[in-house]
């Protein structure tokens, strides 16, 4: 191999070949790719949304102190119907942009079906999602009202908060809006704690915003589904095991220590399998058994 070394046993393996070689490291960057995509279509509708958020909050004359999204019925209907739409596009985006180009309508169909199964705590795609667009949701809320508590324009709030709404809980107004005493936006009174709506778990140190929380749970599950088609591919090409390399030079002792030949022995074991990490580069290289006629020609 010119580029890369792998040991095998050669009396029971073939040598992969070049081409297999930059087919699995290309398949690798595709994924990293689609991942990148998905998240950069994400912030953008998210960017889109906390500009539209921040028009309403703004429309509603409620002080900073007492604001919450449902301070006004009218505010929290239009919120939710806004929402409903972001829900609805962000889905879009993940479903349109996770499967591997050129695959059969089946294959789709199944990576698709494969896909709305993913989530964390046991949840699906949807109810993941929906949890995190509701944290981004009061996330917007605790921003909207420090800067009306810090008597921001309009005009000034919408260019501070679409410019930090992934770092809530670290701009210096939403910091000093949690000392207000009788604060009533949840994630101001609380200290920025994101209670799991599920299971009542608490974030511990300084939260993860929604938005963040999303972009990361899509980056994820992109990486999912295309591991989820590379399983499926070795398996149908019946290989007898892989061979993993490292994608970057950067230090990682999860992915050095994966660095090496993985016999499949059992396929169900190898459909369960999952990156070991977000945002993980390392790639694998199919290995077949080696043919009668290839072993007399080593001989």
């Amino acid at each position: 191999m010119s580029n890369v070394k792998i040991t095998l046993d050669t009396t029971r393996y073939r040598t992969p070949t070049q081409d297999e070689v930059d087919k699995a490291k290309q398949y690798a960057l595709n994924r990293g790719r689609a991942a990148n995509l998905v998240v950069r279509k994400l912030n953008d509708r998210l960017s889109q949304s906390t500009k539209d958020l921040v028009g309403i909050g703004y429309k509603y004359n409620v002080e900073g102190a007492t604001f919450q999204w449902n301070s006004v019925p009218a505010m929290y209907d239009e919120v939710t119907e806004l929402m409903d739409k972001v829900y609805e596009d962000c889905m879009a985006i993940i479903e349109d942009n996770a499967i591997p180009p050129g695959e059969s309508d089946d294959k789709k169909t199944a990576l698709v079906l494969y896909l709305l199964s993913l989530g964390r705590k046991n949840r699906t795609l949807s109810t993941t999602l929906e949890e995190y667009l509701w944290r981004y949701l009061y996330d917007i809320e605790a921003f909207v009202a420090a800067t009306k508590i810090a008597n921001l324009s309009k005009v000034d709030a919408m260019t501070r908060i679409v410019s930090g709404f992934n770092s809530t809980y670290t701009d210096p107004y939403v910091m000093q809006a949690m000392k207000v005493p009788n604060v009533q936006s949840m994630y101001l009174a609380n200290g920025g704690v994101h209670t799991d709506r599920f299971t009542g778990e608490k974030t511990q140190g300084v939260p993860i915003n929604g938005s963040v929380a999303v972009t990361n749970f899509a980056s994820i599950v992109v990486n999912q589904v295309w591991f989820h088609n590379e399983n499926l591919n070795l398996i149908n090409n019946q290989v007898v095991g892989y061979y993993q390399l490292r994608g970057s030079s950067y230090p990682c002792a999860i992915c050095d220590a994966l660095v090496g030949f993985h016999p499949v022995t059992n396929t169900s074991e190898l459909l369960q399998s999952e990156p070991v990490h977000p945002h993980c580069v390392c790639y694998r290289v199919p290995i077949f058994d080696i043919s009668a006629e290839q072993l007399d020609k080593l001989l």
